[in-house]
């Protein structure tokens, strides 16, 4: 499936892109099996192309009284763009109120940047704190040209936030203007 992002949600869409060999197989208690991905055409793109892959077991016959769990797995497959990647993250921070900031970050890279811990650090904390919110996730992959918002609270006495980031991708640290303030 081709691999999409629009308005922070994932969307999929059937292709020939990519190719999986074999396509169906059988695999015993305990046994593997090697599947190969290809890519199905050799055309060079500006920006990264991003797919996923999905393994969906069948559904067997069982007795009925019987709870049975089908598996379904979605690998992603990225494919590098043809002048290589290029990572970068421009970052912003807002005064939406008196206590609460909107951290922004656009994706202007031509590749995804997959964050792994992300901390900020104010005047009013002696130490780097996690950005905990129900709209952080841990390993959180952000498209080209997307971008990614979280609330944090701070004092409106903060006039600028230092932020910390790490990914497998690229790390940094900066020190932003808190705009409105």
């Amino acid at each position: 499936m081709l691999w999409q992002r629009a308005e922070y949600q994932d969307s999929y869409s059937p292709t020939r892109d990519i190719l999986a060999n074999p396509p169906v197989f059988e695999v015993a208690p305990y046994a593997s099996q090697i599947v190969r991905v290809g890519l199905n055409t050799a055309r060079p793109s500006a920006t990264e192309s991003s797919y996923r892959v999905f393994l969906t077991e069948v559904a067997t016959e069982q007795p009925q009284q019987q709870l049975q769990v089908v598996l379904s797995i979605g690998i992603p497959v990225f494919i590098s763009p043809a002048a290589g990647e290029v990572y970068r993250l421009d970052w912003q921070a807002t005064a939406i109120s008196s206590g609460m900031v909107e951290l922004t970050v656009q994706n202007t890279g031509n590749s995804h940047i997959q964050l792994e811990q992300l901390q900020f650090y104010s005047s009013q904390s002696a130490t780097y704190q996690s950005v905990d919110s129900i709209d952080y996730r841990s390993h959180q992959r952000i498209f080209p040209q997307e971008s990614q918002r979280w609330h944090i609270a701070l004092n409106s006495g903060n006039t600028e936030l230092t932020i910390r980031y790490s990914s497998a991708q690229l790390n940094g640290e900066h020190t932003l203007p808190i705009q409105g303030r």
